[in-house]
């Protein structure tokens, strides 16, 4: 190291260059320019080559061993530092395309807003990878003379013979330097009756008239070549008779001789309003007129009052204005009140203001109530800012996304380059009893499909998805190709269907449509990404390989990838993409098909980051064709999503409309079929089908009447105008609205939206049966909101709502009559009766607020043995526990997340708000209550003190004395009700009892939507400890799903150590349960059917 050099090394310690990002290849020539001044600087350049290259190696990160590694070097380059430079450039640096790089700098404008310094900065980047060679300083020069925006200057330029790029630079940057000190000047002395061109402003004025100004022409009339005609714009100069304008009207201003481009009216574009202080008057003015060169694009069709108008969107107008020969052709022409608004054209000329009228501005989608001037001799009507906000034309952008397909390709070109795979084989798991299967003989091919099929074969064995087996193998299924539409290919399929009778599958749960779109609450921006092949990026294990063994006349192949056709792969593939976005926000997934959401462009962008990276450090590929990046509207899952619900496809819209009438029982199943996929946005749309699904039965003769015939048409009619449903939103006020007709149910979910307005959220609607079609009226309508919570019970439960029934009869039958005295069929929908209540008026919901109310109760009918309450931080602290314990009463608290198991007080809370409600007097109405005789004809009062109590209305003396009842038979007959009730409960829920759970045992947890593992049982009843990896839960067992390789013994009940409950069920709105009366019957389902295995959906009744 040189004397110099030492010195400055010991001068101070020099740091090396921070980490290569290896996302970013083309980042790699100024990352090792950095690491060469690092090796000058610090004295690197005199040490042997090879602690230089291991330096290197150090500074540019982790993966530079993996790309040591690929570069296939021997030892001698390895050790060499300028050879593995080299390799490494080779490496990083792509070969460019000289002819796009020159197009790219040949075609670079100055922007808008851009300063020179940048504008010259950016042609010396782009010129650097052009090759101009010696050429390079000139042609930097010619770019930047003809690409600058000031044209004057451009021309000046030019004009020099002698200029160079130095003397070039120095003069654009010193007319961008005067210029700003001009306009700066110039905003010093601005008076405050100047407005802005362009602008709209308001300002408060202190004259009582406008400023008289000296009237100015538009630049382009002031620099007029005297020697061109001012009629046609020709040179040279010629007479009015010969002048070929002489006969033509002027596209502008309409009036005759003379071509619009020199027309000397102008459109008014803007307006600026101001205030004005010493008089109620208002002064605007106009900051430009146009006469050419308006861009359509900004013209929209209104309709003013009825009336069809074009007017140009002026996001910059306050008013809306209206020419006078538009306003005398409305049809109603409202009455003109006088205008405290005086317009300024360009040059402060004043223009006739005829009045204003409010006016109904209405475009296909919305209606707004704006105020209109009228203005005589005006062309060009303009839309204001605000109305153009109210029709929904315009609208406020807070961010742009600069997201693309190229660029996240450049940022994650890992995710777009072939077949991903994933870590961890998947292994096939068989059944004990499993026995194998073997075809011989393979399936013949169409001849037209030949050489298709060995394409493709050959295709998928480059890709390693397929591999050739010539060993024997116990399992050997038959190939089936299917030609895919429109494309000379086809798809190869085996068909696996012995293999499935003998696979053990994971039973985890797919998540339905209804429930992915129901978690997009808020969102406006939208990216969808679509993985390439998702089955074929999960290895199988070698094993698993050849029990997916298919022949083919071409000869035996194995997949070494998750193929299709095996009956756990959908769900195993599900759970690997859940396992892998899970802790992600704004993520759903189906599937392959991965929707990012959120409500702003900000936090969109970086959970669509975030994504790409889980998905990329997975080993993930996406095909890039059908990925979609920052949408305000998107087609996910078959359906269109925006910020405004959701849509029905028009694909599948069209689809549907353009069916012909059936003509054979196969049509009618086939138009129902892609009816129903869309019924959802299709109200009461079993009772319109009905005369359609009369022809499915093969009791009927064929016959497409003129109800069918009607019904058909109806239906596409309805299907081609589908309304927008809204996106559910958990916290919104929710309605379920229900109905019943002689053939059918119907059901709407509707939510209240932050603009208020009711909005639905999803239909509903199904047949009824023949023995249904016999129920009295009043039962079906108690069906269709038994049935309506049911089907939309995802939306539902956890949740309060209101129904809503038309049926006046139904309300006071399920709300106030006696339970003994309901129908059975109606029986299930009411709750029981309660028991004394008592309320106390709390200031604070702390835990010393409760207990001190608590010990009130105490004192005055004594300590319960027991104490029942939900998992409130008022009943779970040491605070409550510490009364419990000296007080020496239980504490029992319900299952979390079940209000089920508290229901005694759930319902008494709700008749106390019930009653609250209907009484100013909360003590009054308490008073009524335990006055009131309950369903064993005694009141709260009666079993509790002995005695009736004395209100406000009239009793005899007599009447109040004290008497006690039989305690015993009172007993005796509320517990044989009770069990009555018990068993109805029982059987129209079918409830059964749960098998008990060990330790050690894997289950599902329902509301968590995650799998545990029980630790063991809790102290509260029916209910377990289990362990998950947010920490340990309590569960109640109805929460809890066994999944299969479970300890749990199936003969010994989780109530066998206990007496039976026979408490009355408490049924919610939020029931989950469905109560089917007709008996059981043994179901023998056709033999194809078992080549598929279906998800079902288990209902599991209260303990």
């Amino acid at each position: 190291m040189s004397a110099p050099a030492a010195a400055v090394a010991a001068a101070f310690q020099v740091s090396p260059p921070t980490k290569f990002d290896f996302k970013k290849p083309e980042e790699w020539p100024k990352w090792i320019k950095r690491f060469e001044r690092f090796r000058i600087a610090s004295g690197l350049e005199s040490q042997p080559e090879e602690s230089q290259v291991n330096t290197l190696i150090y500074t540019m990160g982790d993966e530079a061993e993996d790309v040591l590694t690929s570069l296939n070097l021997t030892d001698e380059e390895a050790n060499a530092y300028e050879t593995l430079v080299a390799k490494l450039e080779s490496h990083f640096v792509v070969r460019r395309n000289v002819i796009f790089e020159r197009a790219k700098f040949n075609q670079r404008q100055q922007e808008i807003g851009e300063t020179a310094d940048a504008f010259i900065t950016s042609l010396y980047s782009l010129a650097e990878h052009c090759g101009y060679g010696a050429l390079h300083s000139e042609m930097i020069r010619d770019r930047l003379v003809v690409g600058i925006r000031d044209k004057r200057l451009s021309e000046q330029l030019q004009m020099d013979s002698k200029l160079t790029l130095d003397k070039a630079v120095l003069q654009i940057r010193q007319s961008e330097l005067v210029k700003k000190q001009q306009d700066l000047m110039k905003n010093n002395f601005k008076q405050e009756n100047v407005c802005n061109v362009d602008s709209v402003k308001t300002k408060t004025k202190t004259f009582n008239r406008p400023v008289k100004t000296k009237r100015q022409a538009p630049d382009k009339y002031i620099k007029r070549d005297n020697s061109q005609c001012n009629r046609c714009g020709k040179t040279p100069s010629h007479s009015k008779h010969s002048c070929p304008a002489k006969d033509v009207f002027c596209n502008q201003c309409k009036k005759k001789a003379h071509y619009a481009r020199v027309c000397r009216s102008g459109a008014i574009r803007e307006i600026q309003v101001a205030g004005s202080d010493s008089d109620a008057s208002e002064v605007a003015f106009l900051g430009s007129v146009a006469s050419e060169g308006t861009n359509d694009a900004w013209l929209t069709t209104v309709k003013v009052n009825n009336l069809e108008c074009v007017l140009k969107i002026d996001t910059g107008a306050d008013v809306t204005v209206l020419p006078e020969k538009v306003y005398k052709s409305l049809a109603q022409k409202p009455q003109l009140q006088p205008a405290k608004l005086k317009l300024f054209g360009a040059g402060m000329s004043p223009l006739t203001v005829k009045g204003k009228f409010t006016a109904n501005l209405s475009t296909p989608n919305k209606t707004t109530e704006q105020t209109v001037y009228v203005v005589a001799d005006l062309i060009q009507g303009l839309l204001s800012r605000s109305a153009s906000v109210a029709l929904g034309l315009v609208a406020r952008v807070e961010a742009v996304s600069l997201i693309s397909v190229e660029a996240v390709k450049q940022r994650f070109p890992k995710l777009f380059s072939g077949l991903g795979k994933m870590e961890g084989e998947y292994k096939i798991e068989l059944k004990e009893d499993a026995k194998p299967f073997a075809l011989t003989t393979p399936r013949r091919v169409p001849l037209p499909l030949l050489p298709k099929v060995k394409k493709e074969l050959a295709r998928m064995e480059e890709l390693g998805v397929i591999s050739r087996v010539e060993q024997p193998t116990d399992w050997c299924a038959g190939m089936v190709p299917i030609p895919k539409r429109a494309e000379e290919e086809v798809r190869v399929c085996v068909d696996l269907t012995k293999l499935n009778d003998s696979v053990k599958r994971e039973r985890h749960m797919l998540p339905s449509v209804e429930h992915t779109l129901g978690q997009l609450e808020g969102a406006k921006i939208f990216s969808k990404l679509d993985a390439n092949s998702g089955f074929w990026q999960i290895p199988l294990s070698r094993e698993s390989a050849l029990l997916t063994t298919f022949i083919t006349p071409f000869g035996r192949f194995c997949f070494n990838r998750l193929c299709f056709g095996i009956s756990s792969a959908p769900e195993h593939f599900q759970k690997r993409m859940s396992q892998l976005l899970e802790g992600l926000d704004g993520v759903v997934c189906q599937m392959d098909d991965i929707l990012v959401y959120a409500e702003t462009q900000t936090h969109h962008d970086a959970r669509l980051v975030a994504v790409l990276e889980r998905l990329e450090k997975a080993g993930v590929t996406l095909k890039s064709e059908k990925c979609e990046f920052s949408k305000t509207s998107i087609k996910f899952l078959g359906q269109i999503i925006d910020s405004t619900g959701v849509k029905a496809d028009p694909e599948k819209v069209k689809a549907v409309t353009n069916m012909e009438a059936p003509s054979d029982v196969r049509g009618v199943r086939r138009f129902l079929g892609m009816v129903n996929h869309l019924g959802k946005y299709l109200p009461h749309l079993a009772e319109k089908t009905q005369p359609l699904r009369d022809l499915l039965s093969s009791k009927n003769m064929w016959c497409w009447g003129e109800a069918q015939q009607k019904a058909f048409n109806m239906i596409k009619s309805e299907l081609s105008k589908p309304p927008n449903l809204a996106l559910y939103n958990p916290k919104a006020q929710t309605t379920v609205s229900a109905d019943a007709s002689s053939f059918g149910l119907g059901a709407v979910l509707l939510q209240k939206q932050e603009d208020s307005n009711i909005k639905p959220v999803a239909f509903a609607s199904r047949a009824l049966t023949p023995t249904e079609q016999r129920y009295a009226q009043i039962e079906k309508e108690a069906l269709a909101i038994t049935w309506a919570c049911e089907r939309f019970s995802d939306f539902l439960i956890g949740m309060d709502f209101h129904i809503e029934t038309d049926h006046k009869p139904l309300v006071p039958l399920l709300g106030s009559k006696n339970l003994d005295e309901l129908p059975p069929r109606v029986q299930r929908l009411r709750m029981r009766l309660m028991r004394f209540i008592e309320v106390a008026k709390l200031t604070s919901t702390t835990s010393a607020a409760v207990i001190e109310h608590m010990k009130s109760i105490f004192a005055r009918h004594g300590i319960p043995a027991e104490v029942r309450s939900d998992n409130g931080p008022q009943f779970s602290s040491e605070l409550f526990k510490t009364f419990a314990t000296e007080w020496s009463f239980v504490h029992t608290t319900s299952s979390p997340r079940f209000p089920q198991s508290n229901g005694e007080a759930e319902r008494a809370v709700r008749t106390v708000k019930s009653l609250l409600q209907k009484e100013s007097d909360p003590y009054l109405a308490l008073m009524a209550y335990r006055a009131t005789p309950l369903s064993n004809s005694h009141s709260p009062a009666e079993l509790l003190m002995g005695r009736k109590l004395r209100t406000t209305v009239p009793i005899l003396p007599s009447c109040l004395k004290p008497g006690w009842t039989d305690i015993t038979m009172l007993r005796e007959k509320e517990r044989r009700e009770r069990k009555k009730q018990w068993r109805w409960f029982n059987n129209r829920h079918r409830a059964h009892d749960l098998t008990r759970l060990n330790p050690g045992d894997q289950v599902w947890i329902t509301d968590m939507k995650e799998e545990g593992t029980v630790s063991g049982r809790a102290d509260t009843p029916r209910s377990y400890l289990v362990q998950t990896p947010k920490g340990l839960l309590r569960r109640n067992r109805s929460h809890l799903v066994t999944l299969t390789g479970t300890n749990s013994d199936p003969v010994l009940s989780e109530s066998a150590n206990q007496p039976p409950d026979t408490t009355l069920p408490t049924l919610t709105a939020n029931d989950q349960t469905s109560a089917k009366r007709y008996p059981t019957r043994e179901r023998n389902p056709p033999r194809y059917l078992k080549d598929f295995e279906l998800d079902r959906r288990y209902s599991q009744a209260s303990e």
